[in-house]
């Protein structure tokens, strides 16, 4: 007697043998990229700022490297809380930095502070 094997078959192979199967639905529609195999959420907390919580006696800002949180400091907004988080993403991930958006005038009125 012979052993079976399952071989394995491409789903190319699996769709010339068998055209009534949805391929898609079989194994998900097909990847358009992948980095490392994952895919960075953009994920903005309550503040509507990345990097910026609101604590006791202001704005916090920190980013994180390495897996591990760098405080830059306590702000009296978080629109400056915001830009010093620009700053530091901008220094640690160059032209990869996901900043926040910060209004102009914003940024006007916090320069003039």
């Amino acid at each position: 007697m012979q052993d079976s094997h399952i071989l394995p078959i491409t789903p190319e192979e699996l769709q010339d043998q068998c055209p009534e199967v949805d391929l898609d639905q079989l194994f998900g529609p097909p990847r358009t990229h992948t980095t490392a195999g994952h895919q960075r959420k953009d994920y903005v907390n309550r503040t509507g700022y990345r990097g910026v919580t609101r604590r006791k006696h202001g704005w916090s800002a920190a980013v994180f490297y390495h897996n591990r949180g760098v405080y830059l400091g306590l702000f009296d907004t978080p629109e400056k809380a915001a830009l010093a988080y620009n700053e530091a993403a901008k220094k640690i991930y160059g032209t990869n930095a996901r900043l926040n958006e910060v209004a102009d005038e914003t940024v006007a009125k916090v320069s003039k502070m």
